[in-house]
């Protein structure tokens, strides 16, 4: 398992057991597939920069972690994608540690 999986899984273990109240999901956008696949997957809408979870506060409001493990960074796809949900005001996140996504969602709730 290389290093962002297991900050990934640890990030979704933390946030099932502290934030329950948080709905979120993995659109599983990166995984390596075929041609066709890709094909397939891009006519059905997947996009390339998506972030890693998207999160669902209890006020109803949205906000999204990009999960990167230390010494590493945002693509410039996944750079572009999160300036276009900053200018419209869509809370997004680059995260490293439990730590992070903590103070993230304390300051986001």
């Amino acid at each position: 398992m290389n290093p962002e999986e297991q900050i990934h899984r640890a990030i979704v273990k933390y946030l099932r057991l502290a934030w329950p109240e948080v709905l979120f999901f993995h659109p599983a956008n990166g995984e390596k597939r075929g041609i066709q696949a890709a094909v397939r997957l891009k006519a059905m809408g997947v996009i390339p920069g998506v972030p890693d979870l998207v999160l669902i506060l209890p006020d109803g409001s949205h906000g999204y972690l990009e999960i990167k493990p230390e010494k590493k960074y945002a693509t410039p796809v996944q750079k572009a994608f999160h300036a276009e949900l900053t200018a419209r005001n869509v809370k997004i996140a680059v995260v490293r540690s439990i730590d992070d996504v903590a103070q993230t969602l304390e300051e986001w709730t």
